[in-house]
């Protein structure tokens, strides 16, 4: 369980380091999105192929890395959409 996290916090370092851009959420919010979803995504996949609960396996790692990698770009694009829409007023 603990590699899942591990791997959600390091996504998240790595889309802030190569994909920051003006109007993108902070550092912290995308390392607790990371680490949310990929500790997420790893108990589910251990969930589903009836694994103990804190092992760590190839799938649930590959699992954890992509469900990090597609909720920070979602994160990511409901700012920047946030940003780009203007007010009303």
């Amino acid at each position: 369980m603990f590699g899942y996290l591990v791997a959600g916090l390091v996504v998240g370092g790595l889309m802030r380091a190569l994909r920051h851009e003006p109007g993108d959420p902070p550092l912290f919010v995308q390392l607790c999105v990371g680490l949310i979803a990929g500790g997420l995504a790893g108990l589910v996949v251990n969930l589903l192929l009836d694994e103990d609960f804190l092992a760590l396996d190839p799938w649930g790692f590959t699992a954890a890395s992509i469900a990090a990698l597609v909720a920070l770009l979602f994160v990511q694009s409901r700012a920047r959409r946030n940003v780009d829409e203007p007010i009303d007023g």
